[in-house]
């Protein structure tokens, strides 16, 4: 499971407020231009841009989150519109089907698309109250839909403009609203059209023709997969209720004809799905809004079409309904029941009974559904039905409510988190002592679907009140058992989120819908202390709410539980004022902002809330140690959880610190031996931790030290006596002694080590190292001392040694602390025999970065002059030193050479006067130059920039220590660094990789002041990759001659980057450097570009520098940096000619061919080389890569002279090889 610990300090919602200043007179300013051809608004226009109408679209989606910023303007914009296209229906619909420009779209297409985007925002019942309902436009409106729609079925040119489903949409809700209008439709309108052969004799002959008409209309639409369903079908159920259709019996023939649709199968799969879904979208609104007398007859039909769908489709496997289908099946049951129920005696007591066992059925067997969209509806239906009972004399509602709490409770596991062992619901109801919001809860075999559908169910109960007060103590603790739900599936991704989410929901509804009172009359048997011991105080019922919110708040792994839990948290406390203890605080402290971060709420929240009572210490403490916390599926949030143990401890007793270090041993001697390696790293991790706090300072005060009292409510808190403090300290000191014999794999505590190297493995051995340096720290606090005979530290030595063959670099930096802690508590025979002992575990095993690491943590912890080999003549440091150095060889893999020159600086670092053994590092074939000059690159890329950080980390520690490490020496050591060092420092300054420059930067302002008092120092923040920055590390080769070659060899890579940032500005330094140069300055970096090219040109397999010096040099005498074109008497030119021309004789990589030809195209711009550069790239149009002749012919063709020649290589084709072409071209060219 990915662990959410994202920050969401910017909050959506502030961004659209600001933006809302911007984007509304926007929307003001284009819908005038969208609809009107004036600006007063008096000539509609005929078509509109298709990108304005896109651009207020995408201005009103920016309201989505917060649709109701647009309250204020709704009416004028929708009123806008509405009358744009009224106009243009009266005046301008002969333009509709003409073809339509490039870039247009009809206006009745442009004002439909910004209405669906406002019903889309706001929603269409607030939008469709603002349309126009004088009854004059039903037969305008009608009239030009079935015009429309008529054309574009006969019509079909690609040219000509056919209705949209947006067109669609709007003018059928607009024709829906209109039926409201309360005069007789015969009076209204008259247009007509012929019968739709799909409703065939099902249609009443005596029927009006308008109501023909929009039968007609909308039946067109009402099994289209579009949106325009929803409008055609409200267009049909409007009409069909209407009074004066009642005497046609419509209702009822449309009832019928949906029915036969719903029933019918067709060979076309897809069609029958939304022909289905049409009928049932129809049905349900003709149940809800079919009068009293009409309805009755349907009901019986209506339950037997709903029986046959549920036989077919729900108990029969072979077929399934989707999604959407069911939901509206839910929808038509619902709606039977609920109005079945509000006729009550009209209906016989068989047909009501039926009715009601079938919907209930059926709703509870929904709930779990897989489609959590099924699973909301029936939980809304069961609400609904649920108050409905609680309305009627005699209803059942308790009787519901008991059926959905029954469909879970079975699957609710209860274990005791003292003794790990399973208990009953029923022993749980029985004994005082067991508190539900600190009992663990298994869920291994629950159904996460029925526990999301039913917790659903219980939400909606409390949100309607549909629950007497008696059941709010079952009910409630079922809300609080999912909350703490929780199932990961094979791959460790959470699958219980929407369980914890319902959960919220149904306490947030509890704390708004109950007053005070109400919940203050439940109580429940309780206590506050974390050990789990028989209690007897009562707590007030608000208080356990607030513990479990808290919680979840704190430690919830989601984001969106934690800002659920907050927010009920919040309404509790709030609508019940003086009920939930130091309540303002919590509010306070539990807020959105802080439960946002993860890292922030386990650490900061949970230590800062248990601060102000000992209750919510209790909450915290037990929540830190239960799945959340150190069973968190991913290791930063368990080492997060370890880290806010070591807070919460330096607030707890040492009683209670003792408890909970108890309870985490308890926990891992459960723990089978194959158990989840995940929650033994952190339970191993959480135990270090409270090792640690128990033994600080902090807690081992001295006797006279008192604890605070705490106060929670109106009673005192006994603070803990020095008599407790002192038996605490001593129990737990013994118990600390007797641990360091079993700290070791294999052991109840640790467990057996994992089988296979890789992520588990890392993970033990970090957490066995974090264990071992704070047992190691208690043991050296420790006053009792001990005992000789013991076996310390053989466990701990023993499983440390093997902790050292990790590579794993945080288990390298975690390891070389407890090794070092370890060799503290040893006496100088005993680190004697440690060491030794490390020692010849690893002389037959591969040596590892841990082990590395962990012999400089060890440096300084015994005598330098300990003799370690067997002659005696090997002192300890120079042994360290020894296996350090050679560890950095190209032998050993990179990381490895890594973990090993960082080791070195932290010898470095930590040495005093010990000249004789770190020169051999300083030294000119030492690990130090070696590691500046590593270029080692593998299918990961240039993997040498690893190693030559780790040496400039080595490089900077060295010159910090240097007065101490060579005392006397430092002047003449500064002399070799500015001969040997410094020019490949210079180098690295200024190569392609930024991580390197910025190190070899941080070493270079050491150098500073030493280099030349003429230039000044620029500021250590400075932008390693900007102009200034090149052109200062330029301007250091006028110091000396020593120092062009290094700089020149690192820059070229850098402005032949990757990065085009870096190119532009690394070849802009260097144009303003040459620029404001000499002539010397200038013949002097020809010449060395020059040296480079022989130099790099004879190696044929490194292309690290080659390439990227012909590129800078080509740029150079592009631009006429280096010398003028117009340059006569410079033989330089030519010299460079012919040294491109030797180093790349004989070579087929292309890379440098293309090179070659940049450069020859820029030579050709000089006369001494002009002849000699454009032989050669006449000769590479005969070469055998296409590449290198197509780049040969176009550097020919920008260079050569108008004539012959240039229009020959202009008009061949040079993907393909033709050796007479080249010679052709050879010879016009010798002509001119």
């Amino acid at each position: 499971m990915a662990n959410e610990d994202e920050d969401v300090d910017v909050d959506t919602d502030v961004l659209v407020y600001k933006s809302a200043r911007i984007l509304i007179p926007e929307i003001q300013k284009l819908l005038p231009r969208v609809l009107w051809k004036d600006p007063s608004a008096s000539q509609v226009r005929s078509w509109s841009r298709v990108d304005l109408v896109a651009r207020v679209c995408a201005s009103l989606e920016r309201f989505l989150e917060s649709p109701q910023l647009l309250d204020r303007h709704l009416a004028t914009w929708v009123s806008a519109l509405t009358n744009a296209f009224i106009s243009y229906l009266n005046h301008r619909t002969n333009s509709y089907s003409r073809s339509c420009p490039a870039g247009y779209v009809p206006l009745p297409n442009a004002a439909s698309k910004i209405l669906c985007q406002l019903c889309n925002v706001r929603g269409v019942k607030v939008v469709l109250q603002l349309f126009p309902n004088e009854p004059k436009y039903l037969d305008l409106v009608l009239r030009n839909l079935v015009q429309w729609d008529a054309q574009g079925s006969t019509d079909q040119s690609s040219d000509t403009h056919t209705v949209s489903w947006e067109e669609k949409y709007i003018m059928l809700y607009w024709l829906s609203h209109l039926l409201y209008a309360p005069f007789d439709l015969t009076s209204v309108s008259s247009f007509s059209v012929t019968n739709n052969p799909l409703y065939g004799e099902y249609v009443p002959r005596d029927l009006p023709p308008v109501a023909r008409t929009l039968i007609q209309t909308s039946l067109t639409s009402i099994f289209s997969p579009s949106k325009e369903r929803d409008a055609a079908s409200a267009l049909l159920v409007r009409l069909s209720a209407r009074p004066d259709m009642q005497q046609y019996e419509l209702l009822r023939t449309n009832f019928d004809f949906m029915s036969l649709v719903v029933r019918s199968s067709g060979s076309d799969i897809v069609e029958e799905v939304h022909r289905r879904l049409g009928a049932l979208i129809v049905l349900a609104g003709l149940l809800k809004n079919a009068p009293d007398g009409s309805f009755t007859p349907l009901l019986k039909p209506t339950f037997e079409l709903l029986g046959w769908l549920y036989d077919k489709f729900f108990v029969s496997s072979e077929q399934s309904l989707d999604a959407l289908t069911r939901i509206l099946f839910v929808k038509c049951i619902r709606v039977g029941l609920v109005r079945s129920l509000a006729l009550g005696d009209n209906l016989s007591e068989d047909l009501l009974s039926s009715i009601t066992d079938f919907s209930i059925n059926t709703f509870i067997s929904l709930v779990e559904d897989k489609d959590t969209r099924v699973r909301i509806a029936s939980s809304k239906a069961l609400s609904l039905a649920a108050r409905k009972f609680r309305d009627l004399e005699g209803g059942n509602e308790e009787s519901l409510v008991d059926l959905v709490i029954s469909n879970i409770e079975p699957e609710i596991e209860f274990v005791d988190p003292a003794s790990a062992s399973t208990i009953g619901r029923a022993e749980v109801s029985k004994q005082q002592k067991y508190d539900l919001s600190l009992v663990h809860r298994r869920f291994e075999l629950s159904h996460a679907l029925k526990w999301h559908g039913s917790l659903l169910c219980l939400a909606q109960f409390i949100l309607h009140r549909s629950v007497p007060i008696l059941h709010l103590p079952r009910l409630v603790s079922s809300l609080i058992s999912g909350l703490d739900f929780h199932q990961e599936s094979v791959s460790g991704k959470s699958i219980a989120v929407q369980v914890r989410d319902a959960a919220c929901f149904g306490l947030w509804a509890l704390a708004r819908k109950y007053t005070t009172e109400e919940l203050q009359s439940l109580l429940y048997n309780g206590k506050t202390q974390p050990t789990n011991e028989v209690g007897d105080s009562v707590q007030n019922f608000i208080q356990l709410l607030a513990r479990t919110l808290i919680t979840a708040a704190c430690v919830d792994p989601h984001g969106n539980i934690r800002r659920g839990t907050s927010a009920a948290l919040q309404e509790l406390i709030g609508r019940h004022p003086d009920t939930v203890t130091k309540g303002l605080d919590v509010v306070q402290l539990v807020d959105y902002s802080t439960v946002a971060n993860r890292r922030r709420a386990i650490i900061t929240l949970a230590s800062n809330v248990s601060m102000l009572d000992a209750e919510y210490q209790s909450v915290a403490s037990s929540a830190l140690l239960g799945w959340r916390g150190v069973g968190a599926s991913d290791a930063a949030s368990r080492r997060t959880t370890a880290e806010a143990l070591r807070l919460l401890g330096a607030q707890m007793t040492t009683r209670g610190l003792n408890d909970l270090m108890q309870f985490t041993l308890n926990s891992l001697s459960r723990s089978s031996p194959r158990s989840s390696y995940d929650k033994r790293h952190g339970l191993l991790m959480a135990l270090a931790s409270l090792v640690e706090v128990i033994f600080s300072s902090k807690s081992l005060q001295s006797e006279a030290t008192v604890t605070p009292q705490v106060t929670v409510g109106d009673e005192t808190q006994g603070s803990e006596s020095l008599e407790d403090h002192s038996r605490a300290t001593d129990s737990t000191r013994n118990q600390i002694l007797q641990l360091t014999k079993h700290t070791k794999f294999g052991s109840p505590y640790v467990g057996d080590r994992p089988a296979r190297p890789g992520v588990n493995q890392s993970l033990h051995f970090e957490a066995f190292c974090h264990l071992i340096e704070s047992m190691c720290s208690a043991v050296r606090t420790i006053v009792i001392p001990i005992d000789k005979n013991s076996s310390y530290p053989s466990p701990l030595l023993e499983s440390l040694t093997e902790c050292l063959s990790s590579n794993d670099p945080a288990v390298a930096t975690v390891a070389s602390r407890a090794a070092k802690e370890l060799l503290l508590t040893l006496t100088d025979e005993g680190k004697e025999q440690a060491i030794v002992s490390i020692k010849t575990s690893f002389k037959r095993s591969k040596i590892s970065q841990t082990y590395l690491m962990s012999l400089a943590s060890m440096y300084t912890t015994s005598n330098s002059n300990f003799q370690i080999s067997n002659n005696n003549s090997e002192r300890f440091h120079d042994w360290i030193l020894h296996t350090l150095v050679a560890a950095t060889t190209s032998d050993h893999d990179i990381d490895l050479r890594c973990s090993a020159l960082e080791a070195i600086a932290n010898v470095v670092t930590v040495a005093g006067e010990e000249e004789k053994r770190f020169y051999s590092i300083w030294s000119n074939d030492g690990p130090l130059t070696a590691a500046l000059m590593d270029y080692t690159v593998d299918h990961r890329g240039d993997v040498g920039s690893k190693v030559r950080i780790s040496g400039l980390h080595l490089f900077r520690s060295i010159l910090l220590k240097r007065d101490t490490l060579f005392p006397g020496r430092a002047a003449q050591l500064h002399e070799k660094d500015l001969s040997v060092a410094f020019p490949i420092l210079l180098k690295l300054a200024v190569e392609r990789l930024d991580k390197v420059r910025q190190e070899a930067w941080n070493v270079l302002c050491l150098y500073w002041p030493y280099i030349s008092q003429a230039i000044p120092k620029p500021s250590n923040e400075v932008d390693i990759s900007s102009t200034s920055y090149f052109g200062n590390l330029l301007s250091l080769s006028a110091c000396s001659s020593t120092y062009l070659h290094p700089i020149l060899e690192g820059f070229v890579t850098a402005a032949s980057g990757s990065s085009q940032i870096l190119i532009c500005n690394s070849r802009l330094a260097i144009a303003k450097y040459l620029t404001l140069s000499s002539s010397a300055v200038l013949q002097d970096i020809t010449d060395a570009l020059n040296s480079l090219l022989l130099k790099h040109g004879a190696d044929r397999i490194n292309d690290r520098y080659f390439p990227p010096t012909l590129h800078i040099l080509a740029f150079l005498l592009d631009q006429g940096l280096l010398s003028p074109p117009s340059s006569t008497d410079n033989h330089t030119f030519h010299t460079l000619c012919q040294t491109v021309k030797l180093t790349i004789s004989n070579t087929k990589i292309s890379v440098r061919l293309e090179a070659a030809v940049r450069c020859y195209e820029a030579l050709m711009l000089y006369e001494p080389s002009r002849a000699s550069a454009q032989a050669e790239l006449v000769r590479l149009l005969g070469h055998p890569q296409t590449a290198v002749r197509r780049s040969a012919a176009e550097a020919l063709w920008l260079r050569l002279e108008e004539g012959n020649a240039r229009n020959a290589v202009e008009s061949m084709d040079w993907g393909l090889r033709d050796v007479n072409a080249a010679k052709k071209i050879r010879d016009m060219c010798k002509k001119n």
